[in-house]
């Protein structure tokens, strides 16, 4: 039995097409740049959603003590580091704010584990920053971690639960 050529690549340029093969954009990532080995498959019923090298995992920052400022904080896998981006609104204007990833949750903020860089705030009160750390993801996101910002004192001012990762 004899195939085309064409019938045996044919599978391949539907799969591409179906995924939007083509030229890759600034900021893409190569899929030849994703390590998946060593990210646990997640299922229909985990709590985070797909968990790629490269996937951010987002999680709302909610006021502490009545302070009226939120945000998000989105968790992103990067191997051995891990970049968290930082928005909060509702402070002060033109104001800084520091932050840290701490242990805990929310309702029992622990100690710190690592600083972040300050958010510095306009004069609408809204502020934005992104840290890499050299922590992996997979290690704060396991249900005993938050990012906390601070007010004047260092106070806690806002707080994300950070997502947990299906392990």
């Amino acid at each position: 039995m004899r195939f085309s050529t064409g019938l045996v690549a044919l599978p391949l340029v539907l799969v591409l097409a179906a995924c939007g093969g083509g030229d890759a954009e600034e900021g893409d990532i190569a899929s030849a740049d994703l390590d998946t080995t060593s990210v646990p498959a997640m299922g229909p019923g985990s709590a985070v959603g797909v968990n790629e090298v490269g996937s951010g995992q987002t999680a709302t920052m909610v006021p502490v003590q009545n302070s009226g400022v939120g945000g998000d904080a989105t968790i992103t896998d990067r191997g051995e580091q891990t970049e968290i981006l930082v928005r909060l609104t509702g402070t002060p204007a033109n104001g800084s704010h520091p932050g840290h990833v701490h242990t805990g949750t929310c309702a029992a903020i622990g100690s710190v584990v690592q600083a972040l860089q300050p958010i510095t705030t306009d004069a609408t009160g809204t502020g934005t920053m992104t840290t890499t750390i050299t922590i992996p993801a997979m290690t704060i996101m396991n249900g005993q971690h938050v990012v906390v910002y601070h007010g004047d004192g260092g106070t806690p001012v806002a707080c994300a639960d950070i997502p947990t990762h299906a392990m």
